[in-house]
């Protein structure tokens, strides 16, 4: 009897044990991996989320040591391998290589502290195709036919042209500090002579009720309404609308997915407006600081402000950069006019030999940290009004 039954079931696919009289069913190997990948990829975002929620400074430290060990072993690549692979074969070559298959040597590590989080987020990401934040990525694991479906392709590069300058809310006259006198007038022309763009367009202000302790609080995903994009339309507008100066800020988005990529993302974006716009005489990447329990702020005309840090870098990352002093030329005299027309405004210029930050695009790139993490977004703002003041007369100054 017992013969004829498991006979029987073996037909169907089933086989039952003469032992313990369990039944099993014999799955494909391709649906016993996609549903292992699917629980597993849930007990790991369990397991990440309650560590995360009893110890939580755990991931700051983990993503800060591991960016750490990271950048010492590419650094030691970059010094040890590429100069002596350089050296056989007389060119760029190697490094080009090098940078196809590893993109990470393209960004280094971030110019500021960075949430732990988000870090394991991404590094997650990259390992599984699982996106923590992002329960669809589970189901698309365990149903490959779901792949692609209703994505829709990213956009190409959006910017905002002088004529149509963003809607900010005008503050009353008596909440802005006293501003220089306009510069020498100009003619600039209708096509664009600065680029402002965002690697991290994530970064957001200080807002009640926000917590200091949980830095990704401070990041607001897949959105241009951030605090670092508005203040970067504010420093637009007041360039456009009071110096007619014509300036092309980009609203492409770079880190949705996390850092990792960021800089690869925003290279693509830039170097693409610069091969549109060969006539662009300045480029700005404008961040946010996110220096723990730092205080970045000085005090102009009665008015609190947030600080400006000045950030380039140089050729001793291993990767091209062969006008990075014209860049720190630059620097300098920006922190020169920066001191001379509202001291205390610039932190100075930060020279940064351990990335290349995208700085190698043009001769007169910059990274600029506008006030930190933990000030209220409306110093930053008070910042970009003085910055495109600054700027004017920057502009107004440089040879035709």
């Amino acid at each position: 009897m017992f013969r004829r039954l498991r006979y029987g079931l073996r037909l169907f696919g089933l086989r039952m044990r003469r032992r313990s009289y369990t039944w099993t069913r014999r799955l494909p190997r391709a649906a016993m991996r996609n549903m292992g990948l699917f629980y597993g990829g849930l007990i790991l975002g369990a397991l990440l989320l309650t560590v995360s929620r009893f110890y939580p400074g755990f991931y700051s430290s983990l993503a800060i040591g591991a960016s750490q060990g990271m950048a010492a072993v590419v650094s030691g690549c970059q010094r040890l391998i590429i100069p002596a692979m350089t050296e056989i074969t007389g060119s760029d070559l190697p490094m080009e290589l090098l940078k196809k298959g590893l993109p990470i040597l393209e960004l280094g590590p971030e110019p500021s502290a960075f949430d732990g989080q988000d870090a394991v987020r991404s590094l997650v990401r990259v390992v599984t195709s699982f996106d923590l934040a992002d329960p669809a990525s589970f189901i698309t694991a365990g149903l490959p036919q779901l792949q692609g479906a209703g994505v829709e392709e990213a956009p190409r590069i959006e910017i905002t042209l002088p004529d149509k300058p963003e809607p900010i809310p005008e503050m009353p006259a008596s909440a802005l500090p006293a501003r220089e006198q306009p510069p020498l007038p100009r003619e600039w022309g209708s096509r664009p002579v600065m680029a402002v763009y965002h690697t991290h367009n994530s970064e957001t202000y200080h807002r009640p009720g926000m917590n200091p302790d949980r830095f990704n609080d401070y990041h607001i995903r897949n959105t241009t309404d951030t605090g670092i994009m508005r203040v970067g339309r504010e420093f637009t507008r007041i360039l456009q609308e009071q110096y007619g100066i014509p300036v092309l800020h980009s609203q492409r988005l770079h880190d949705g997915d996390g850092f990792l990529r960021s800089y690869i993302n925003s290279l693509a974006t830039i170097t693409r407006i610069l091969a549109d716009n060969d006539q662009i005489e300045v480029v700005l990447d404008l961040h946010r600081d996110g220096v723990a329990k730092a205080d970045f702020t000085t005090t102009i005309n009665g008015q609190q402000t947030a600080q400006i840090l000045i950030v380039v870098t140089t050729d001793d990352y291993g990767l091209p950069h062969p006008q990075w002093r014209r860049n720190l030329s630059f620097a300098r005299f920006l922190h020169e006019r920066m001191e001379a027309m509202y001291p205390g405004l610039s932190r100075g210029v930060k020279v940064v030999g351990t990335a290349r930050y995208n700085l190698h695009v043009h001769p007169r790139a910059l990274l600029l940290e506008i006030g930190n993490y933990n000030h209220p977004e409306e110093l930053a703002l008070r910042s970009a009004r003085l910055l495109a003041d600054v700027f004017a007369k920057v502009m107004a100054d440089l040879p035709l």
